[in-house]
């Protein structure tokens, strides 16, 4: 059972580019792709919200056996992965990143 939270490396977002909905409808192909797409992200969204909450009754039930085994300091985070033989888990202790810069400061394009 891998935890999501930590495992997408940080990227800098260069520019943005927003397509209308007159832009995506004008084209029939793009339209049933970008259909397609929207339902699997909202499939994707209830899936990832179970495997968070998986992922925290998963820690929460680790947490009593690990202390004094893994340093679990406040500065730091921890998630739980799958281990290459199954049923095996991994435990790392990950130290907290700050977030580089705003979201609002991309530069956006509409089309």
């Amino acid at each position: 059972m891998a935890e999501i939270n930590g495992s997408t490396p940080k990227v800098k977002v260069l520019n943005r580019v927003v397509l209308s909905k007159a832009f995506v409808t004008s084209d029939a192909h793009l339209k049933g792709i970008a259909e397609t797409y929207v339902k699997k992200t909202a499939d994707f969204g209830k899936l990832l919200k179970e495997v968070k909450e998986a992922s925290k009754a998963l820690k929460d039930a680790l947490e009593p056996k690990l202390r004094g085994k893994v340093d679990l300091d406040a500065g730091t985070e921890w998630r739980v992965t799958e281990g290459d033989d199954k049923g095996t888990l991994i435990v790392e202790v990950i130290q907290k990143q700050k977030a580089e810069g705003s979201r609002s400061r991309v530069p956006t394009a509409s089309l």
